[in-house]
């Protein structure tokens, strides 16, 4: 076109001119641009509140003057802005505007920190929740928080700065200027925390963008509890003799409460996120292990979709406002989150209508049904380990399945050479979990399935039992090599108490597994033998077991943490501690209140995820039970639905908290069927399932004045 215009006119000698004439007049444009928009933005318009106007300059972009309303007497800020939720109006037009005020404007209103006393605030509890929570949805609430922290009375040698949202959350006044661990952060709590704040919101149109169809299931209340999230997420670091992602979901309830939030769930969410703000960075460095990382996530999240993205908008958010190294360091990170969503969007093409949830239960399930899979060939390695591998596979697969033993043959050299690294046992852990994964790969690509059933058969009857009774939170987040150790160790169902302990790579106790035959206050022993051995518990599930004899047991998974560093447990102790230490009484003083409980009891109705583990038999059984191992072929064990009504109990953190909530079960006499234990930094949320017919008889009961009481109670026994 260029060349066209030179042929055609004469105005021009060759492209350069023309180039350089055109570029010349762009540059003016732009120029004569530029001066006509400064001239447009150079004046103010006033903009009208419910109890005040402030004067806008447009081209500066700042709040220049605040007065009262037209026609009335000019007076002092503070008699403007004599109630604080008429402050957050102003505010909440900044949050969504992006304006800033000049600072004559920001001096003058250091004088409102004297004039918000915490009287006023309480008084005003509600009305200030309600136009907070529209100042944290703007979407430059990052920068009027900031303006908040600016605003300050000057600081004394001695006294911890003042500022103005100090008024509002005095947990603040403690973040500015606060400095901890520098060698990874770059900036003080008050700046890292601001920034997170902010980031967050580019993330959010990050996923309207990128991610259209998660975006939509997240409502206002979830995007507000993702922001408090992350205003909050280390303010526990306020009190540097904690672990602030603990103490600060304390300090962030009280804060939220403080400030007239009385929505239990919104501060659950907010505390599972200060709890996890680093918990999926972690996960996405191991995506070597992809499969297990994903169902970690999952279960952190409580299988719920909309937990999955906050805690991955919370992470991402917090770990690129670190330093500028680690924003330009989040590429795990959005590799993860990519293929979680690649998982869910192959889950919803297979199945078009359905809740999320089902999503993700349908992509564990066929997990569990792999791991069952691979948990079978490690029992084979374990086997072939003792004698060798023809003995253990190559004979039996030859009277089973021929076609398949030709299959395995074509890489018999490759497998007896990875079976000679593991008899020679010279390799670490790490190196043995991975040539263990590649024989796993190498077997399970030759033999089917019904192959491997056959070749385990005597392992029938308790693989059927143990991945019926355990949950789904402790198979899912384990290689198949410990659950084949776990399993051997639950053959003997006779013995009336069986427990296993598990440990992390570095030998710390990590969770216990623990099976126990019915009987009288069965769950009190088993809630104090772990506070006898000072446990804390920090997630756990409960599920009844009923044998084709009509006899009851129950199985428990519990992930647990050890008060003191270098607290020994031994299976054997624990056995015999919860046969033969009786649970003693409370002492019940109503009058002691020994701890805040903040205690919520909730009735509610049936959720559909109740099950029994039922034994069904082609055969006739023994009295309790036909023990496994000796009729194989005739035992399973499945997950019956059950219906049952739910008690949801909401309290505070304590020792002996879970004994005491126990013990309240037992006063009114209500069985338990089943339970799912979850501790949330200091906050306990404890759900268990009871019979239909029991819910009646709770509610008439006085459980409430009894688990109250009992919560109460001493917590040295």
């Amino acid at each position: 076109m260029e060349r066209l215009y030179l042929l055609k006119k004469n105005r021009f000698k060759n492209v350069d001119e023309f180039d350089r004439f055109r570029l010349q007049m762009m540059e003016q444009i732009g120029e004569l641009s530029k001066v006509i928009l400064d001239r447009l933005l150079d004046r103010t318009i006033v903009r009208t509140f419910s109890k005040f106007q402030v004067v806008v300059h447009l081209g500066n972009r700042r709040v220049v003057e605040i007065h009262a309303l037209e026609g009335l007497p000019q007076v002092p800020l503070t008699l403007i802005f004599d109630e604080p939720q008429t402050l957050l109006e102003l505010f909440v037009y900044l949050g969504h505007s992006d304006y800033d005020l000049t600072y004559d404007l920001k001096d003058e209103m250091a004088s409102l920190i004297a004039h918000f006393t915490p009287e006023l605030m309480k008084v005003n509890q509600h009305l200030i929740a309600e136009k907070f929570s529209e100042l944290m949805l703007t979407p430059y609430a990052a920068n009027v928080l900031e303006l908040m922290f600016d605003i300050s009375d000057t600081i004394g040698s001695t006294k911890t700065p003042q500022t103005l949202i100090g008024c509002f959350l005095p947990e603040c006044n403690q973040m500015r200027f606060l400095l901890r661990n520098l060698t990874y952060h770059q900036h003080p709590v008050c700046k890292h925390t601001l920034n997170a704040l902010r980031n967050a919101q580019l993330e959010l149109n990050r996923l309207r963008e990128n991610y259209p169809e998660l975006y939509q299931f997240l409502k206002p209340s979830h995007i507000l509890a993702l922001k408090w999230g992350m205003l909050f997420h280390d303010v526990g670091k306020i009190d540097p003799q904690t672990k602030h992602q603990i103490s600060g979901t304390a300090i962030a309830s009280n804060a939220l409460e403080r400030l007239g939030y009385d929505d239990p769930e919104m501060t659950n969410l907010v505390s599972l996120l200060i709890v996890h703000h680093m918990t999926v960075v972690q996960l996405s460095k191991t995506s070597a292990y992809f499969d297990q990382a994903l169902q970690s996530f999952f279960e952190i999240a409580d299988r719920n979709l909309v937990n999955v993205i906050l805690l991955y908008l919370c992470n991402i958010s917090d770990y690129s406002a670190v330093s500028e190294s680690n924003a330009r360091d989040t590429r795990n990170l959005r590799n993860f989150f990519d293929e979680t969503y690649r998982v869910f969007a192959e889950m919803r093409t297979s199945n078009q209508e359905g809740d999320p949830i089902d999503f993700i239960l349908t992509y564990l399930d066929q997990k569990k049904i792999d791991l069952v899979t691979d948990t079978r060939i490690d029992l084979l390695i374990n086997r072939s380990l003792q004698y060798d591998l023809e003995k253990a596979i190559f004979e039996p697969l030859k009277s089973i399945h021929s076609e398949e033993l030709k299959a395995l043959n074509n890489s018999k050299d490759e497998l007896n050479e990875l079976w000679r690294a593991l008899k020679l046992g010279s390799l670490d852990a790490e190196g043995r979990d991975k040539v263990t994964d590649k024989l796993i790969r190498k077997i399970k690509q030759a033999i089917s399935e019904t192959s491997l059933k056959h070749l385990t058969a005597n392992y029938n009857s308790v693989i059927s039992w143990f991945f019926a009774a355990l949950p789904n939170r402790f198979l899912l987040g384990t290689p198949p090599g410990i659950l084949s150790a776990n399993l051997q160790m639950f053959q003997r169902l006779d013995r009336p108490a069986i427990v296993s302990v598990q440990t992390n790579a570095r030998g710390r106790l990590t969770g216990l597994l623990i099976y126990v035959h019915d009987q009288p206050r069965i769950h009190s022993k088993v809630a104090y033998a772990l506070s006898l051995k000072r446990l804390n518990i920090e997630s756990g599930k409960m599920n009844r077991i009923v044998f084709a004899g009509e006899k009851v047991a129950y199985c428990y998974f519990l992930k647990i943490s050890v008060r003191e560093r270098g607290e020994m447990i031994f299976p054997r102790e624990m056995e015999n501690s919860i046969l033969n230490n009786p649970p003693p009484e409370l002492k019940i003083q109503p009058q002691d209140f020994v701890y805040n409980t903040r205690m919520q009891l909730e009735y509610l109705d049936d959720d559909q995820k109740g099950y029994v583990i039922s034994q069904e038999t082609s055969e006739k059984f023994h009295d309790f039970p036909v023990w496994l191992g000796n009729e194989p072929e005739t035992e399973q064990f499945s997950r019956i639905p059950e219906e049952n009504q739910r008690v949801k109990i909401t309290v505070t953190d304590a020792p002996l908290v879970y004994f005491k909530i126990i013990y309240a079960f037992e006063r009114v006499g209500i069985k338990i069927q089943q339970a799912v234990i979850t501790t949330i930094g200091h906050q306990v949320i404890d759900t268990f399932y009871i019979k239909p017919s029991d819910l009646e008889k709770l509610r008439l009961s006085d459980f409430e004045e009894y688990l109250k009481q009992s919560l109460m109670s001493p917590s040295e026994i």
